[in-house]
């Protein structure tokens, strides 16, 4: 089994059909770490592992480090002003790293999953 970060976007989309076209069997995992976008990408993440009829995504929440700076946006979840505003405070410090991590913790702690 792979597990794969799936965020419901096209990259992680095609990350699965990869694997599925390996023959594969694919668990994604989704990890809300207070993205602004957060909702609408666990809903097409849903919808993708439904269309390829595959696992439920598993869901890893991260907003409960809102205690670490909660006037943060990241982690409060508030809108900072405009449009523009609102993604530059999104800027999260390594969250690639830590989205690995958290990943591949996740994965091999609650399953057999081989880590690709």
């Amino acid at each position: 089994m792979i597990c794969v970060l799936h965020s419901g976007g096209i990259d992680s989309t095609a990350v699965i059909q990869y694997y599925l076209n390996l023959n594969k069997i694919v668990q994604p995992l989704f990890i809300d770490y207070g993205q602004i976008s957060a909702k609408t990408e666990f809903k097409y993440s849903q919808k993708i592992a439904n269309y390829f009829k595959i696992n439920k995504p598993f869901f890893v929440n991260l907003r409960k480090f809102r205690d670490i700076n909660p006037d943060h946006s990241l982690f409060s979840g508030k809108d900072r002003g405009n449009f523009h505003d609102s993604f530059k405070n999104q800027f999260f410090p390594n969250r690639n790293l830590l989205l690995l991590t958290i990943g591949s913790v996740y994965c091999k702690a609650t399953t057999s999953i081989k880590l690709q």
